[in-house]
């Protein structure tokens, strides 16, 4: 029976934690392999009894038990869904199977190849955990150049700490309007992430004092801890399967390949194709809704009679400078020159030590509307592209569907560079075990002219083609 008591690094002692009992383990059920039982009451609601005998109801009493015991499990481990099955295994049957582990041992479970179509085989690749630069291509990974907490309370409070505070920050000119969100939903939910988060997630790094394990503003720097499985596909070519059940907004894997300039993409598309290309666009999609929502904010103005037209442009110019972002070695800058009305597109930097400030500029001069914020990277930037047919990992596999159940998500661990974020898949509702993963390739049908592509998801809404 439970006696109440003050829970410590005693209360989990006896169960002699080892990352030796984790390797090929469904995340799920590490849990259980702790002596943590995951139960369903009468009512239908799931609690975890902790190896003291301490019952926890919900995620936010996990959290604190795991910060008091210190015992190295994450909250993505622990799922209060009772969809989901710990201990359920998706098997196909061996004489199916191609290969043991594609990965070669580079990924904490095996990647399995199996076939049950044909006896086609995948094209061979270099497996590879970490996106590559080849030549052309330099990413400052300096740690002296990340912003970094020094948080003790393993990052709970999103308004000290200085990795949240970032990415809080950056999506503040996004939070607008009838769907603004608080605070508490920015970001990262107890590890889990609901919905894509335009601007950008930071994670905490390697210069933040906060514990590298039990730290909630850590995920995706653990890599792919599920189980999952390449298999061949009846129209859609190769694909990948999870082998166990996924919780919703939990991680699942990244995207990694080689980092090409746009020239050398360009020679390579022709060479061996594009079809595993990746453009690392984040600043253009930002920019792109930034002035979106310029746009939206001159019409409403232009419908207030009432207001004046010095009123109109300063606030005008106050959007625009929120919304500019620049970055000098690795830094990030915010502009500073929201004070001074100017004309859009005149900016300068005196320094690269400074961020960009908007100053006022001849009444004769040309308004260049192509101002981008890559152009303070060097004269001749363009946006790079990651290509993963050569080299990559199990995220190339994940095909298109019209109703996807993951999504991409660009997260900033190792650099703030605003051109290589991580780019990271997310389960956007509860997985089943078995299911095939998929995400919308946003194609915008005819914007390739000559060029077809048709749909073969099978989903209920299916869009029939891609391009």
């Amino acid at each position: 029976s439970f006696h109440y008591h003050k829970c410590s690094r005693a209360c989990v002692t006896w169960v002699k934690y080892s990352e030796d009992k984790t390797v090929g383990a469904n995340p799920l059920a590490i849990p259980a392999i702790f002596a943590f039982r995951r139960e369903i009451d009468v009512t239908s609601a799931v609690t975890y009894t902790a190896p003291c005998g301490k019952r926890l109801k919900n995620i936010q009493e996990v959290l604190k038990y795991l910060s008091e015991t210190l015992i190295p499990l994450t909250l993505d481990m622990f799922d209060f869904d009772i969809r989901t099955q710990i201990f359920d295994e998706y098997v196909v049957a061996s004489h199916f199977m191609i290969m043991e582990d594609i990965s070669f041992g580079a990924e904490r479970n095996p990647v399995a190849c199996v076939n049950e179509v044909d006896t086609d085989c995948p094209d061979l690749m270099q497996y590879m955990t970490e996106r590559r630069p080849l030549e052309g291509v330099s990413m400052n990974l300096d740690p002296d150049f990340l912003v970094c907490c020094d948080c003790e309370d393993n990052c709970r409070d999103r308004s000290k700490c200085r990795c949240w505070r970032l990415t809080i920050d950056n999506f503040k000119p996004f939070n607008q309007g009838e769907n603004k969100r608080h605070i508490t939903k920015i970001g990262y939910q107890y590890q889990r992430l609901d919905q894509n988060l335009l601007s950008g997630i930071y994670e905490c790094n390697s210069r933040c004092h906060c514990n590298t394990v039990t730290c909630i503003n850590r995920v995706v720097q653990h890599r792919t801890r599920h189980k999952l499985q390449l298999f061949k596909t009846s129209k859609k070519g190769w694909g990948t399967r999870c082998l166990n059940d996924i919780p919703q907004g939990v991680f699942i894997s990244t995207y990694v390949g080689n980092i090409l300039t746009e020239p050398s993409a360009n020679e390579t598309g022709t060479i061996n194709g594009d079809e595993y290309f990746a453009e690392l666009d984040h600043i253009e999609v930002m920019e792109e809704h930034k002035a979106d929502f310029e746009a939206q904010a001159l019409k409403m103005t232009d419908d207030e009679d009432e207001e004046s037209e010095e009123e109109t442009i300063t606030r005008t110019m106050s959007s625009s400078g929120r919304a500019l972002r620049s970055s000098a070695h690795g830094k990030r800058k915010r502009n500073s020159g929201g004070n001074t009305p100017a004309k859009p597109g005149s900016r300068k930097t005196t320094s690269v030590d400074e961020a960009p400030v908007l100053v006022n500029n001849s009444e004769d001069e040309e308004e260049d509307d192509g101002d981008s914020v890559r152009k303070y990277y060097g004269p001749n930037e363009t946006v790079y592209v990651m290509d993963a047919k050569i080299a990559g990992n199990i995220g190339r596999y994940f095909n298109h569907s019209c109703n996807p159940n993951i999504f991409v998500q660009n997260v900033y661990v190792d650099t703030h560079d605003l051109r290589f974020p991580w780019v990271a898949f997310f389960a956007l509702r509860h997985i089943p075990a078995g299911s095939e993963l998929t995400w919308d390739y946003g194609y915008k049908i005819g914007s390739v002219p000559g060029k077809v592509l048709y749909c073969y998801c099978g989903s209920h809404n299916c869009r029939k083609r891609l391009l």
